[in-house]
This record gives structure tokens, sequence and C-alpha cells, in this order.
């Protein structure tokens, strides 16, 4: 475990992860990371999906889940809704934490995991791409 020091809590990007047309043009679940240890503590605050192909299709949308844990059955952090609407390239989709999640289980400790899918539903889009980032606070490392 790394050592922590002050300034209390940063917020930064904890991953990003490009989510490539071939993906959002299938309805079927796709697990993105499984189990990811991230090795410091963290604290998820939201996920943001930005637009680096403009979105095609039929109404409706793809849903990314963000998990403490186990993919399908880790306690969900966020949910994030892409939908097809909102098609500008650049345009930033973002959700917060889940109301549901209590401030701990965002808490992610040094062994905790991290799981990131595409819900097996949506709306298949016919085109388009982005990337997925998971933002959270984290204390700033000391130096050795």
């Amino acid at each position: 475990m790394p050592r922590e020091s002050s300034p209390g809590w940063v917020f930064q990007p904890l991953l990003s992860l490009y989510v490539p047309a071939a993906h959002l043009t299938g309805t079927s679940l796709i697990v993105y990371l499984s189990a990811l240890t991230l090795g410091f503590k963290a604290v998820v605050t939201k996920a943001t999906f930005t637009q680096t192909i403009a979105l095609v299709g039929a109404s409706g949308s793809q849903t990314l889940n963000i998990r403490k844990g186990a993919h399908t059955t880790g306690t969900l952090l966020a949910a994030l809704v892409v939908p097809i609407a909102d098609a500008a390239i650049g345009g930033v989709t973002s959700q917060a934490v889940t109301a549901a999640v209590q401030a701990e289980e965002a808490y992610l400790k040094d062994a905790d995991t991290l799981s990131i899918e595409m819900a097996a539903s949506g709306t298949s889009f016919s085109a388009g791409e982005g990337t997925l980032t998971v933002w959270g606070r984290v204390r700033p490392q000391a130096a050795r």
C-alpha cells in the first residue's frame, strides 16, 4: 500500500476505457474489466462517456455498469446510460454514483476490485464509439 500525504482528497480520473463501435452495435453482455485491483484507496464519484464518433441508430441507449467487486454480481456503483439521441462528437454523458450506494460502498480499499460491463439489453447502435472514464477522489501519494 502506498503511503498517503496531504492535502486531503484529489479529484481525478481513476481509469479510462475505449469503447469501440463493434461493442455498441450489439446487445449482448460485454465484460470490459473483471475484478481490476487499483492498488490504492479511492472513492468512485462518477462515470462519463465521451463520444469520439457520433452515435447513430434508432432511438434508445446502451447501459455501462461500474461495479465494486465481480461483474454482474458486485455492488453497482453507477449505471451510465448512453443515449443514441446525444449524438454530437465530443458530447459527454455523465452519471454520478448511484444514490442507493452508501459512502462506504463507493470507497475502494487497496485490495478491492472494480469491474465494468455493458448490460445485455439496450438498443443496438449502427455507428459510434467513445471513451468511458471512471472518476474518483484519491489521496496524494507521499514521496519515499
